[in-house]
């Protein structure tokens, strides 16, 4: 059954629909109505291609999120997977969503291609599982609360692309041990 999958290798376009059965596959909900979630825990999105279509992948209350652009990994997509270990994230992909991956409690590992550029607000908070993070080379902007009550991480480099860092990146990261920080940085 599809809610007793724990690896799951995707290849091909995916819309919100699709979306929003891998968040109730890996322990996320699409509505309030939900009530049966799976255990998936390794995610290859790696040769899926995103596309805006279908309805919506999550309805928090306020918000009905869907996909908007094929290279984003959109706002709040994979918000609440608790399930979730290790994901790898679409290689066409130039954008990290706001809270895109936020509170995946259990997220130890994540692969962000190297075509990202910019990761918004609160992509990774409370991604309380995650100790370290590779940051791809070409990255440029790194929006506040990143990586907020990522309280196991505990190294990280910043690519030479960012020239700031923004206000409580990295609040709560108790365990921060090691921040490379660029030669460029001004702020």
């Amino acid at each position: 059954s599809k809610f007793s999958t724990s690896k799951l290798v995707l290849k091909g376009k995916l819309n919100s629909d699709d979306v929003a059965l891998l968040r109730r596959m890996s322990g996320g909900f699409r509505d309030t109505t939900d009530v049966d979630f799976g255990i998936l825990k390794e995610l290859d999105m790696s040769q899926a291609q995103l596309l805006p279509g279908g309805t919506y992948y999550m309805d928090d209350g306020k918000n009905r999120y869907k996909i908007v652009s094929s290279d984003e990994l959109g706002n709040c997509m994979f918000w609440g997977c608790s399930t979730l270990e290790s994901v790898i994230l679409p290689k066409d992909i130039s954008i990290i969503g706001e809270a895109a991956l936020s509170s995946c409690l259990n997220l130890k590992n994540v692969v962000i291609p190297e075509s990202v550029i910019e990761v918004k607000i609160a992509a990774f908070s409370s991604c309380r599982s995650l100790t370290e993070l590779q940051l791809p080379g070409g990255l440029q902007e790194i929006g506040s609360d990143a990586f907020h009550g990522c309280s196991n991480l505990q190294r990280i480099q910043i690519p030479e692309g960012v020239t700031s860092i923004a206000a409580n990146t990295f609040g709560h990261c108790t365990n921060l041990k090691e921040v490379i920080l660029p030669d460029g940085l001004l702020s």
